[in-house]
């Protein structure tokens, strides 16, 4: 039964239960012994027409030879008739697949440190592999690599491919991960570990992990690391969401010192506002630490004025920060005091003994206008969204009563003529229209977009790339657009006939 298993194919680590010839032809299926008498008569029938009709005078003298030319031609008559039952052969068999064993490497730049051996520490390297190396000069990726190579980790990694399928992986940008090569027999790794990755997002490559290989028959994973982990989830929740043995490899000295900052900061600022910038510091093994933080700005420059290389300019005074565990979350008081675009820098200061200080900077582009944003709304009438849209824009610093504009159709015309809210008419002159950054669109019926202003506003959008908002109403709804030059530029399809339905919906593809 084996050797058959070998035949087919079969991998020794499947148990072959049985094996069951069939037939598919339609006289054939289920009448196996209609199969043999065919077989069986194809071979009379030949054996019968070569001694009636092949009786030539030299195979008469050749009894021998004449026997055996009757037995070939027989058995290949019986031959076809076989294969037109068209047999098919059905084998039975258990699969015991290995259990998957998955190797996870660190590939961030943390393991391209050296670190300070003691005497104990750099002999026990050295004894792993039997290249003549000097541990006391290697980084951590490096003293990793010789080991996989040769020495006790290669041998213990080589007896675990024959109990396990062995994949390997090392984590990747945007806390992913990679499949990394395998030579055809050893299974080895094919090529070396490298570490380019600026962050240790552990947590995250296990959650990549256990979303590629959760549902299969895993047996565990090894994670080979530093551990400095400065981004992503929680390793430990991670690890536990695997439900299988997870084991750890440390790499590097036994506690990790790390900082690192990151900033948030709004896309547009204006000049001469006071805001603040929201920084993030993570920390590991420096709880109770003090570090400063300095905002820093560089000018960046514009299509016509290009700025190459300019100077790194410190904003106010350093913050002082105890880090505690976890993360912090510290407010940066920063004011714009030129307009144009420029990049905000927040740095750390750094710890002793830190594993990489390449994560103690974060960087972020604002755009600092010298004026309000100017925005434009269309309405047919005050509606709640109206008053709602108005009030929370005269809040904005960004935009507020001198950059907040509206065209209401119901409102007085002595009173849109009066009031610097209202601008008096819909078609504007080109100057004043295109120096709007915002067009705002509510729920207004079709009669009220006149072509004259379909065709200013069309001309805003494509030729100058303003800003455009749709906002659909109950009253007219989005069908009032229809036929018009807006719902052309809109990215779905306008149909006047359909309807808010009250009961329950689901979205649909547009054709």
């Amino acid at each position: 039964m084996n050797a058959i298993a070998r035949l087919l194919g079969i991998k020794s680590t499947d148990e072959v239960d049985h094996i069951e010839m069939k037939f598919a032809a339609w006289w054939s299926e289920g009448r196996p012994v209609l199969v043999l008498l065919v077989c069986l008569g194809l071979a009379a029938l030949g054996a019968f027409f070569y001694y009636r009709y092949q009786n030539e005078q030299p195979l008469e003298k050749k009894k021998r030879r004449r026997i055996l030319l009757t037995v070939f031609r027989s058995g290949l008559l019986a031959i076809v008739g076989f294969i037109l039952a068209e047999p098919i052969v059905s084998v039975s068999l258990t699969e015991h697949p290995r259990p998957i064993l998955l190797m996870l490497f660190d590939g961030s730049d943390s393991m391209n440190l050296v670190d300070e051996l003691s005497t104990e520490q750099a002999d026990a390297l050295d004894a792993m592999t039997p290249d003549s190396i000097n541990p006391s000069e290697q980084t951590r990726l490096e003293l990793l690599n010789h080991a996989l190579k040769n020495g006790a980790l290669s041998e213990a990694v080589g007896q675990l491919h024959e109990k396990f399928d062995v994949r390997y992986y090392s984590t990747d940008e945007g806390h992913s991960i990679k499949e990394l090569g395998q030579q055809g027999e050893t299974k080895a790794l094919e090529n070396d570990l490298t570490a380019e990755i600026q962050t240790t997002a552990i947590g995250s490559s296990l959650d990549e992990l256990n979303r590629r290989h959760g549902t299969r028959h895993l047996a565990g994973v090894v994670v080979v690391s530093d551990f400095g982990q400065n981004a992503g989830n929680p390793a430990l929740t991670s690890a536990e969401q695997l439900d299988v043995p997870v084991i750890a490899t440390g790499v590097g000295p036994q506690e990790v010192i790390d900082v690192s900052i990151a900033l948030q900061a709004p896309l547009v600022l204006k000049q001469d506002e006071n805001t603040s910038l929201s920084a993030t510091l993570r920390q590991q093994g420096a709880t109770g630490s003090s570090v400063s933080i300095q905002l820093f700005q560089r000018r960046l420059g514009t299509a016509t004025d290009a700025v190459l290389e300019a100077e790194k300019l410190p904003i106010g005074t350093p913050v002082v920060v105890v880090l505690e565990e976890g993360t912090v979350d510290v407010d940066l008081p920063y004011l714009p005091e030129n307009s144009g675009r420029f990049e905000v820098i927040a740095e750390v200061s750094g710890l002793s003994g830190e594993v990489s200080s390449r994560n103690n900077e974060a960087q972020r582009e604002v755009i600092i206008r010298d004026e309000s944003l100017n925005l434009f709304f269309v309405e047919h009438e005050p509606t709640w969204e109206w008053r709602f849209v108005k009030e929370v824009f005269h809040r904005d610093p960004l935009i507020g009563h001198e950059g907040f504009r509206t065209f209401l159709r119901s409102a007085d015309f002595k009173v849109r003529q009066s009031n610097d809210l209202f601008v008096d008419r819909l078609v504007r002159p080109r100057d004043e229209f295109f120096a709007n950054d915002v067009v705002l669109i509510s729920d207004v019926p079709s009669e009220m977009l006149t072509t004259p202003f379909q065709d200013q506003l069309v001309e805003y959008v494509e030729r100058f790339g303003g800003g455009l908002v749709i906002i659909a109403g109950p009253r007219f709804s989005i069908g009032a657009l229809q036929g018009t030059q807006l719902a052309d530029m809109l990215p779905v399809v306008v149909d006047r006939s359909l309807r808010p339905k009250p009961s329950k919906f689901q979205l649909s593809f547009t054709p």
